[in-house]
């Protein structure tokens, strides 16, 4: 989906970012649904992104009759939401988002091929096989985070040191399967 057949939207906050101070402004937010529950005349969507999980309350009669229909969501989904920000003290956080408008830019099946609950570990192949979902869950993403800090921590206390940090070519002498099998490199006259 282009940027043209979403008129125009853009993501104004991540989850984290929508706190009681906002009330009563609006913002779009895109992210997964990470639970959906239809109580009849009330929808509950939690969207999640990269930052955590913001609860979207729907009642019948605050929101149109078609959003309201729309608003059929399954696991997962990808959605942008734009709606205005109320203080509610039940809500997660004292928050909850009353949307004016939901775009869902893609829809799962009803069955994904990976546990995305972490109740039930999936082998590797299958979870290399479904990349793209298994990254979204919250232990992938708590990987990278940490990584991301440690690697970050490590890169300015060397900066700090006076290091220079450099990035050098990876290219070894024995053969490899890559693309040095299409494209031969001279490196001190031997083909690497």
């Amino acid at each position: 989906m282009s940027i043209d057949e979403m008129n125009g939207w853009r993501k104004t906050h991540y989850t984290r970012d929508v706190t009681p101070e906002l009330a009563d402004q609006e913002v779009i937010l895109g992210g997964w649904v990470r639970n959906y529950r239809n109580l009849g005349g009330l929808k509950f969507i939690n969207l999640q992104d990269k930052f955590g999980e913001r609860q979207i309350t729907l009642k019948k009669g605050v929101v149109s009759d078609e959003l309201f229909e729309k608003a059929k969501v399954g696991y997962q989904y990808c959605l942008m939401i734009k709606g205005k920000v109320k203080k509610f003290e039940k809500a997660p956080d004292g928050i909850e988002i009353i949307p004016t408008e939901i775009k869902i830019l893609n829809r799962t099946p009803d069955k994904l091929p990976i546990d995305m609950t972490g109740e039930t570990i999936s082998d590797l192949d299958l979870r290399l096989n479904n990349r793209a979902l298994d990254l979204r869950s919250l232990r992938n993403q708590a990987i990278f985070e940490i990584r991301g800090q440690v690697l970050m921590s490590i890169r300015n206390f060397l900066l700090k040191q006076d290091f220079t940090e450099i990035t050098t070519p990876k290219i070894i002498g024995s053969a490899t399967e890559g693309g040095t099998e299409l494209f031969p490199i001279m490196y001190f006259d031997k083909e690497a």
